[in-house]
């Protein structure tokens, strides 16, 4: 059974994404830290550059951000440890984004859509984060 607070952040999460100017797809993050703090990420490219994520042929451009790793860069731009934290997504992470997580301090993670590959999910529970898939 879910609970209020999981679906209230994967709610945001799916908020969040609808901001990305990707078409190929909109993937949102919320990082909560252990005090309360909530930081929102989306897929897209870095600041400053142009919105356009794909290139011509319809395949993703280097220079994309996942929605975990843009979460993570503004966390540790405002100086915020993300230690203990709860990883909001809605779409299940990367092993790039999974290490990321797990060297942030991640404690938990918790995503909506399943992806074809797991080698980020197995990564996260071998290094003993919880991850956990809610769909409802």
């Amino acid at each position: 059974m879910i609970n209020k607070t999981d679906k209230l952040y994967l709610d945001l999460a799916r908020r969040v994404s609808h901001e990305s100017y990707c078409k190929r797809k909109q993937v949102g993050a919320v990082l909560l830290t252990e005090d309360l703090i909530s930081i929102v990420g989306y897929n897209g490219t870095a600041s400053g550059l142009d919105n356009v994520c794909e290139l011509p042929d319809g395949t993703t451009k280097a220079e994309v951000l996942h929605a975990e790793a843009n979460a993570f860069a503004k966390a540790m731009r405002a100086g915020l440890s993300t230690k203990g934290s709860t990883l909001y997504c809605t779409f299940q992470c990367c092993v790039h984004c999974s290490k990321m997580a797990y060297q942030a301090g991640v404690k938990r993670v918790v995503y909506l859509e399943k992806s074809n590959k797991d080698e980020g999910i197995d990564f996260l529970r071998l290094c003993g984060v919880m991850v956990e898939q809610i769909d409802y």
